[in-house]
């Protein structure tokens, strides 16, 4: 028989476990509060902390910064040049800002996957592994997929009549993302096995090109192992300037890793198509600590129109954006075009570096 005392002695552990769940659901609930309060604080704007102000102010200032700096400089190749963190660089940062962490980080580091020629996509997929017959199907397959026309290519289809309605798979539209692609049928045949795993050559096609935006990369911050592939594939000619950029002459661990100022040897070179010798693609990221969390805001900016903006000339917020918005902001912002906007709240302040 079970005594009184070991009755009660289980009944106050069951109630201490009760508490200890209810105590664990209610702190996250609480966070999960403070999550939506700083967020919605963040992207109203509006708040008695002005938390949202200061880190839209962050941003201006540091585009401010950013275009001072471009035309002295004439250009922007690298940050670590200075502009990367720009209340470095400012003789003073304002007081009303005290406390915003603000870094500039250079997004061009792939080109943009709509630069390939479709010659170029050729040589991509043989050097994938690609038969030419599976090579040109899958090319013709995609660039009917991103073309605005109707006319269908060799091996390529475009939308059929159903009816009244017209087949809405091909979208005549560059791709928003890479799943948009396997979405092709063919192409997902050929990119995944028998049990759904993505097989190295597609893996790494999406290490090569960006869906972000439409521009080139920055030879100052391309990938060697990019640029090497590139090369294998016979898109870019022997690129013997990644010694130069990379401080292999210089003296061993000197750290003097030299930033070129232009393509080398040109256009001549055939690097002017997937590659340029400034960043065109840059996302300014302000951070604000709230307790013990960091709400943060961020917006992507290209250079002289070669952003996606979210596809289609979407405005940041999704809604379709006119000419004039674009021009606006590109004037406003000396040339730059305002891409997209992002915001949201971590424990922890992301682990990003700048490459010094």
């Amino acid at each position: 028989m079970v005594s009184r005392d070991r009755v009660r002695g289980g009944v106050l552990l069951v109630v201490l476990g009760v508490l200890v769940a209810m105590g664990v659901v209610v702190t996250l609930l609480a966070s999960y509060a403070l999550e939506r309060a700083l967020l919605a604080e963040t992207r109203g704007a509006e708040s008695r902390s002005g938390t949202g102000a200061k880190l839209s102010g962050a941003i201006e200032a540091g585009v401010a910064a950013l275009i001072v700096f471009e035309e002295v400089a004439e250009g922007l190749h690298h940050p670590s040049e200075g502009w990367g963190r720009p209340a470095e660089a400012l003789s003073g940062w304002p007081t009303e800002l005290e406390g915003v962490e603000l870094e500039i980080f250079d997004e061009s580091t792939r080109p943009g996957l709509s630069l390939v020629t479709e010659d170029q996509w050729l040589d991509i997929l043989e050097e994938s592994g690609l038969s030419t017959g599976e090579a040109s199907e899958l090319r013709d397959l995609l660039l009917d997929w991103i073309d605005e026309d109707d006319d269908e290519r060799f091996q390529g289809r475009e939308n059929s009549e159903l009816g009244r309605a017209r087949d809405p798979w091909v979208p005549n539209r560059e791709p928003r993302s890479w799943s948009e692609v396997w979405s092709i049928p063919e192409w997902r045949d050929a990119a995944f096995d028998e049990r759904g795993q993505i097989l190295p050559w597609a893996e790494q096609l999406t290490s090569l090109f960006s869906l972000e935006h439409d521009s080139p990369a920055n030879i100052n911050a391309v990938d060697s192992g990019t640029v090497e592939w590139l090369n294998d594939a016979g898109i870019i000619p022997y690129p013997g300037w990644l010694d130069e950029r990379d401080g292999v002459d210089n003296e061993p661990d000197s750290g003097d890793e030299r930033i070129l100022s232009e393509l080398p040897g040109g256009d001549d070179e055939g690097l002017g198509g997937l590659f340029s010798a400034e960043s065109e693609v840059l996302r300014i990221r302000a951070s604000l600590r709230v307790g013990q969390r960091f709400v943060w805001k961020e917006v992507w900016i290209a250079k002289d129109g070669g952003g996606r903006s979210n596809g289609e000339g979407s405005s940041p917020r999704g809604g379709r954006d006119s000419g004039e918005t674009r021009q606006n902001s590109a004037s406003a912002w000396g040339g730059w075009n305002l891409i997209d906007v992002r915001e949201g709240l971590s424990l922890v302040l992301e682990e990003e570096t700048i490459s010094e």
